[in-house]
């Protein structure tokens, strides 16, 4: 990398993370100011508070990488232009695309470094924060001694899926429910299904009736069984099972992709859940396309227009993706579009915009 790569990439990294704190900061400041009575209200503790707040900040993050990225780029280049250094670096011989390129190539590497935030410290710090918020915030006991209806949990060492239509805990009997059994590339390997299940105390197991066994063999055939009663000796105890929720923003892509392959074979309607699978997929990639789409007109070194005006256009065509996309997805989420239509066809609508205009720049 050239000297002046390095003198661009690092005034861009430099504006990219003054605005990067202050957006995550604005976000975290609306949470505060949304949340604030319900803390009051529920006479929350310091630390509690602190911790509510403290948990959501990588997710903020994330959200607000999108939105930092556009004003860090676009600040980066206007200053850039209104300062001549863009013209002294054509007139020096070098080319405009040269002095784009750190740029984009490190919207890639952002994008690729938020995918991989929401992957894997995302889920676990919105898991520790709905159990704060949840327990130690709204007092709301661990174990509910309520019934429940379609209840989906995933076992200790992550190898069993559970699907229960109905749970007593009362009584610790299940309805209707379905085991899946998973290998280590989350590929469904046996599927045990039965109407009624019950706690053994005695034996400390799980007790299936009148159920039917499915194995799925790597030929590509299915063995089948059935059983009047089947003992299950697994990790999962009656407690386990008692208000049980998982958010989509709580699972990753694997995770997410094999809920989705469960709830289609329990004839359950994944749409929400395709949509969201597809949006992990498309927001790195929206990072890299916003600032492809605002580069020909924050240069603007082909349109007949003021460096301010070519600024605001950006900005606006920033928001503009924001907008497009989110009511994309709002279409997937209610059947108007296909899930992977509605995560992707944005990008590859502004994809096309922006190369388009890219080839308007001068050399």
């Amino acid at each position: 990398m050239s000297i002046i790569e390095r003198y661009i990439l690092k005034r861009f990294l430099v504006f990219l993370a003054l605005f990067h704190i202050g957006t995550t900061t604005l976000f975290l400041l609306a949470e505060f100011i949304e949340r604030i009575d319900d803390l009051v209200e529920k006479s929350a503790s310091f630390s509690h508070s602190f911790l509510y707040f403290f948990y959501k900040i990588p997710m903020l993050s994330v959200e607000a990488m999108p939105v930092s990225v556009l004003l860090g780029s676009v600040t980066t280049l206007f200053i850039f232009s209104r300062r001549k250094e863009i013209l002294s670096m054509l007139v020096s011989g070098i080319s405009i695309y040269k002095i784009i390129s750190p740029i984009l190539i490190a919207t890639l590497a952002i994008g690729l470094l938020n995918f991989l935030a929401s992957e894997f410290v995302t889920p676990k710090t919105n898991e520790l924060w709905y159990y704060n918020w949840r327990v130690n915030i709204k007092k709301i006991p661990i174990k509910s001694y309520q019934e429940q209806n379609s209840v989906w949990f995933r076992s200790k060492d992550k190898s069993i899926i559970w699907f229960i239509n109905h749970y007593d805990p009362k009584l610790k009997k299940m309805k209707n429910v379905t085991l899946f059994f998973l290998d280590n590339d989350y590929n469904l390997r046996k599927k045990i299904q039965a109407p009624k299940a019950k706690w053994n105390e005695n034996n400390s197991n799980w007790i299936f009736f009148n159920g039917k066994i499915q194995k799925f063999l790597a030929s590509g055939n299915i063995d089948k069984q059935e059983f009047d009663k089947l003992k299950m000796n697994v990790f999962e105890k009656p407690s386990d099972f008692q208000d049980i929720k998982k958010d989509p923003q709580q699972m990753n892509y694997r995770e997410i992709r094999s809920y989705i392959y469960f709830l289609k074979q329990t004839g359950v309607n994944p749409t929400k859940f395709e949509v969201e699978k597809w949006s992990k997929l498309a927001k790195p990639f929206m990072i890299f396309i916003l600032v492809l789409v605002i580069i020909p007109f924050t240069l603007n070194n082909s349109f007949n227009f003021s460096s301010a005006i070519g600024t605001i256009i950006s900005v606006v065509l920033g928001f503009s993706f924001f907008v497009i996309f989110f009511a994309s997805l709002s279409l997937g989420n209610n059947g108007t579009l296909p899930p992977f239509f509605s995560a992707f066809a944005p990008n590859v609508l502004f994809l096309g915009f922006g190369t388009y205009f890219l080839t308007f720049l001068k050399s």
